[in-house]
């Protein structure tokens, strides 16, 4: 009900705002997943440098590998509540593939225009999830 006159709100403004609330869950379940991701990555990243001996270039990719199909799975599930299907997961990393070509142009613009790399990694821990939520919300898991 509207606080003016007491009628109803409109079917179409409630359509927009559990829509919204949807959106919202999601990006926080992402946001969660992300958090567990990059624990997940950091951890087998460890395990591969220290315990199998493997140097930084094929650790990070064995840890990317692992992490990223950790979140493709979850967010299926959980964030999106989606099936899980080959094109899904090829589009999630496709989504990779843009996240990494971002980072690479923030830090060329970061270092051409002598900003501190403390600022570089602010920036791009709040830019770059929400580009990837929407590349995900509407291409991805659509």
């Amino acid at each position: 009900m509207s606080l003016l006159n007491k009628t109803p709100a409109s079917p179409r403004l409630n359509k927009a705002v559990e829509s919204k609330k949807r959106a919202l869950k999601k990006f926080l379940a992402f946001g969660l997943i992300g958090v567990l991701n990059t624990g997940l990555h950091t951890a087998v990243l460890t395990f591969t440098l220290f315990e199998l001996q493997l140097g930084y270039g094929v650790g990070n990719v064995i840890a990317y590998l692992v992490a990223s199909t950790f979140s493709f799975l979850l967010n299926a599930r959980f964030a999106f509540r989606v099936k899980k299907t080959t094109k899904r997961f090829a589009r999630f990393q496709l989504i990779g593939c843009i996240n990494v070509a971002v980072c690479y142009l923030m830090g060329e613009f970061a270092e051409a225009h002598g900003l501190h790399y403390v600022l570089l990694i602010l920036l791009t821990a709040l830019i770059l999830p929400l580009i990837t939520f929407t590349l995900h919300h509407r291409f991805t898991f659509k």
